[in-house]
């Protein structure tokens, strides 16, 4: 009778739940990257609700009664045994499991020993407040496609053309911020949208952004970084919606919401390790969104206090989210419009990719595009012309 009541209800939630859903709750709380991607995504998540009352009906109608049935016939003390077991083993598998992981955890997070001292080696390093972070001073090699790259990281521990080079911090400066695609992976410096940007317009740009990185860390390295220029005129940051996910990320300090709103640190979990299985689920709460919401704004008005210009970067890691004609994705007018944060939208296609099975990050061609799509916004924005440069190219001054 008990199985029958619980089922009965859980049913008839699913149908309730199905009158009252936002018609955006499958993008906001299952697709990975926050928008339907596709058309096949699009259809699935204005289904959802039709597919949660489907469900709710046959839970029931026909599950709730079938339970009620099965219940009648189980005992418990006939089953103990098999029962036990089961538990014993589960227990005996969970326990193994968590230390594997957290072995794999304090590996990964914390490191073993320094790295060496020469400037070839290991390109990252722990970090109490970041996670992670480059080794300052260090030039990684590393193959893309069929030519080598070089990473060179300066004494600063940003991307540079050179480890050894170094910034004037009196000139005017357009800093650059964001994870893998603002850094430029996979391609050489002097291809990098941040390079071609500086070039182009004339300016020294500066690039902060580290791979792998979500929006609060991008956010602490701007907050680091811009107290050490005298004159920042733009602060860029890049912004794909994987990123999202990545802002809540338990297991490493990040910044969370204090219950008034206002960002505040949140250091790492020291929960079981095993919990990482659940970050996994499909599901997502609000709470990365609010969070990220609040790190994009915090970012804007911590730019703004030093006189320089917000902008972000809104692109695709992977395929473009999906939009009406002459509207904006979802997630882009909820996290900018809404904000009122200035951005340009950049939609990288598979032609503008780097060569490869599942690359998803911009070759020569899109880091191209997304260049001619920030100098554009900068020109604008800072209501400054563009002046020949003696070799051809643009100035901004």
């Amino acid at each position: 009778m008990t199985a029958r009541v619980l089922t009965t209800l859980a049913g008839a939630a699913l149908v309730g739940w199905s009158v009252v859903a936002d018609p955006r709750w499958a993008e906001r709380h299952v697709l990975g990257a926050y928008c339907a991607t596709s058309r096949a995504t699009w259809i699935a998540a204005g289904a959802a609700p039709w597919l949660a009352a489907a469900l709710g009906l046959l839970a029931i109608w026909k599950v709730a009664p079938a339970l009620a049935r099965r219940a009648e016939r189980f005992r418990v003390r006939a089953q103990a045994p098999l029962l036990l077991g089961i538990v014993a083993a589960i227990a005996a598998a969970l326990g193994v499991g968590e230390l594997v992981a957290r072995k794999q955890h304090d590996r990964l997070m914390l490191g073993g020993s320094p790295p060496p001292a020469s400037r070839e080696g290991a390109m990252t390093r722990f970090d109490a407040l970041l996670g992670w972070s480059y080794v300052p001073g260090r030039t990684t090699w590393i193959r893309a496609g069929d030519r080598p790259i070089a990473y060179a990281i300066d004494a600063d521990g940003d991307r540079a053309a050179t480890s050894d080079g170094r910034v004037d911090r009196t000139r005017p400066t357009v800093l650059f911020a964001g994870e893998s695609i603002a850094f430029g992976y996979g391609l050489p410096h002097d291809e990098t949208f941040v390079h071609l940007v500086g070039r182009d317009l004339g300016v020294q740009t500066v690039n902060l952004a580290v791979v792998g990185y979500g929006n609060d860390q991008a956010h602490r390295r701007v907050i680091d970084a811009l107290p050490r220029f005298a004159r920042p005129l733009a602060v860029v940051t890049v912004f794909v919606p994987d990123q999202i996910g990545r802002n809540v990320d338990r297991w490493r300090s990040r910044l969370g919401l204090a219950p008034d709103g206002t960002l505040v640190a949140v250091p790492p979990s020291s929960g079981p390790r095993l919990m990482k299985l659940l970050d996994r689920l499909p599901y997502h709460g609000d709470e990365p969104l609010r969070v990220t919401a609040a790190v994009l704004r915090a970012t804007a008005e911590a730019v703004r206090a030093r006189g320089a210009l917000p902008l972000f970067v809104v692109t695709n890691y992977g395929p473009a989210c999906l939009r009406e004609e002459g509207a904006e994705a979802w997630i882009v007018e909820e996290l900018f419009v809404r904000q009122e944060l200035p951005f340009v939208r950049v939609e990288l296609d598979p032609e503008d990719l780097l060569p490869g099975f599942l690359e998803r990050h911009p070759g020569a061609r899109g880091a191209r595009k997304i260049a001619t799509a920030v100098e554009r916004a900068l020109s604008e924005q800072l209501a400054v012309p563009f002046i020949p440069a003696p070799k051809g190219g643009p100035h901004l001054r």
